[in-house]
């Protein structure tokens, strides 16, 4: 049971190498993914006069109305006011 050829990685089985470097690409083309979509909304989805035609766009700007309490419109003016530490310590949803 105690071979030290079975235990090569770390004092690990040798299958826990392979696991961890197949979890680590997965992150990798995860996170790659997501900023590669970041990118592309940035630079082609989200200029003004063509945000307004993207479907489902409306029903989004909805619940993050609904979520955030108040128009979108008006979040500048409240961190002008109130400060930017004030409003998100007091009014944002714990």
């Amino acid at each position: 049971m105690d071979n030290p050829e079975d235990r090569s990685f770390i004092g690990h089985p040798r299958g826990l190498a392979y696991i961890a470097f197949a979890e680590a690409w997965e992150r990798f083309s995860y996170y790659g993914m997501q900023s590669l979509l970041v990118l592309y909304m940035v630079h082609r989805l989200l200029h003004p006069g063509h945000i307004e035609h993207v479907a489902g766009f409306p029903t989004f700007r909805h619940w993050l109305e609904v979520l955030y309490r108040g128009h979108l419109d008006v979040q500048p003016l409240a961190s002008a006011i109130f400060g930017l530490y004030t409003g998100l310590v007091y009014l944002t949803p714990i």
